[in-house]
Formats: structure tokens, sequence, C-alpha cells
């Protein structure tokens, strides 16, 4: 009897490692530079993964479907309802048509509104890219969902690039999928709010989600923790070079000046309303490198 405590401590010992969490992996897929290269984040586990965000194109979707390593694709999730995080999904659904595609109640919203005037806004320039119709996802109101025993947390953010969004937190990753929120090494979005105080006031409350080791933007390379501090001095550079009623051709080319070797430029050129769709990209003073216009029609 005096050996049986020690056998049964190691044999609960074995047991706890046999059903130990295997770690996670993460694989980040960007998409092609005049799709506007955003990030699409597979979390995978030993046999199931959840996909955050989708692809603004369907070609570029379509790539995304082919990078699951040959796991089940359980579930997608969207950070926020701009057509380049989203449009591109159905490629995805296709192969793993019992995915579930969730999110919270305010991003759903304004997908299943706003998407044809999105489709109307974008079609001269990707008149195929664009699906009609795109799957609305489910709301979402929990906490969290697992992947094979691990947390994926819902952080629901403040406004910043745009006003509702939602960030990933993975703690037994010390990970953390962004969104929009930060973007590295690229030109910026502001069309939405253009309020870069309450977009630092945003990034600045990240650093309470817990440990975190890397940060998956929506827009560039994943990186540490480090560039919350480089998005935040971002956007100040942006508030001092666009000041109320300074001319968007003037601030885009005060940051390009700033920061010549950020992609997406063409990120700095893109309003919201007739300021840009009247005048046109030429007579607004867009670079034609930058933006180069919607496709010739044929003849």
């Amino acid at each position: 009897m005096r050996h049986t405590l020690p056998i049964l401590l190691m044999l609960a010992s074995f047991a706890t490692e046999v059903h130990a969490q295997s770690p996670l992996r993460f694989q980040m897929y960007e998409g092609a530079d005049p799709a506007l290269f955003p990030n699409s984040i597979l979390i995978m586990g030993e046999r199931e993964a959840v996909l955050i965000d989708g692809q603004w194109w369907l070609s570029e979707g379509a790539k995304v479907a082919v990078e699951q390593s040959g796991r089940e694709l359980t579930t997608v999730l969207i950070t926020h309802a701009h057509p380049d995080h989203y449009t591109g999904l159905a490629p995805v659904l296709e192969r793993f048509p019992d995915a579930r595609v969730l999110a919270r109640r305010a991003v759903q919203e304004v997908i299943r509104y706003e998407y044809p005037a999105k489709l109307r806004h974008w079609q001269e320039l990707v008149p195929d890219e664009m699906p009609v119709e795109v799957p609305v996802p489910e709301i979402f109101d929990g906490d969290s969902i697992m992947l094979e025993g691990h947390e994926i947390r819902f952080v629901d953010l403040g406004p910043g690039e745009t006003l509702h969004a939602t960030a990933f937190y993975i703690p037994s990753a010390s990970a953390l999928v962004v969104g929009d929120l930060i973007f590295n090494g690229t030109h910026a979005y502001f069309a939405d709010l253009d309020n870069p105080d309450i977009w630092i006031e945003t990034l600045e409350s990240l650093h309470d989600i817990g440990p975190i080791d890397t940060i998956y933007p929506g827009h560039g390379p994943a990186g540490g923790p480090e560039m919350i501090d480089a998005m935040i001095e971002y956007i100040a550079a942006y508030k001092s070079a666009a000041p109320p009623r300074t001319r968007v051709a003037d601030i885009a080319r005060a940051m390009t000046a700033r920061y010549p070797d950020y992609r997406g430029a063409v990120l700095l050129w893109v309003t919201r309303g007739p300021g840009f769709g009247l005048s046109g990209a030429a007579e607004l003073g867009v670079p034609p490198e930058v933006f180069p216009g919607p496709p010739p029609e044929e003849q």
C-alpha cells in the first residue's frame, strides 16, 4: 500500500500531460496591394480553426479558402464592417458551409443595412470582385468562444478608425487581433470618423486588456505591443497635418512626405461623400500611381 500513492500521483501527472492543451498556431494572409492588403488571421488548433476577417475581393477570399492547413473551419469572426474585411468571404463559406460567421450587433447591423451602398460606391472600381449579396453574420453577445480549450475573448472597442469594432484577445497565446484599430507600416483610413483624439484614447485602452506579446493589425505585418505607441505617434502626426478645413490633398501630401516608406497612400485620399466622387481623383490632385482610376470601359 505504501507504493500506491506515488503510483497514483505519477498516473495523474501523466494524464495531465496527455490532456494538456496543444498550443495554437497563427497564420496571417495578406491581401493584394490593389485590394488594400487587408489581413485575415487564421487561428489553428490540432483539428479545428477560427478565421478572423475575410478579404475585400472574391479572388482574394478564394486564396484564403485554401489556407486552412487541413483543419475544419468552425467560425469566422468579423472585427468591423468595412468591405475589405468581409465581402470576400463567399469562397471560404463555400468550402466550409457549416462555419458560423459571428459579429457584435452593431457590426452586424452596419453590414446588413449598408452593404448595398458600399457595393454601389465601389462597383466602378472592382465590378467583378464584390458580390451582389454578402453573408450577414450572426449576432454574438457572449464574452468569448473556445477553440480546442483555448479562449478567444471578444473585446468591444471604443471609437477609432470606425465607430463600431471588436478586437479578439487570445490569453493562452498573449495575442491580440485588433482589426483596423492599428495599421502597421501603412497609412491609415480616417474617412469614417476623422477624430484623432478618440482614436488615441481607444488605442491606449489596449494596455488594460492583459499581457500582449503579438498584435495582428488590420493592415501591415504582425508585431509586438510597441506598435500601439507607433500608431499613436502616427495619429498625432495626422492631427498636426489635418486641422479643420484642411484639404484632403494637403493632408495626404503632408503625411506621405512624413512617412515616405509607408504603403497604402490611397487610404489618405479615399474620402466619403460627393467631394471625391464629383471632382474625381485627378481633379483633386491624386497622383496616378496612387489611384489610377476605374478600368476603361469596353468599346
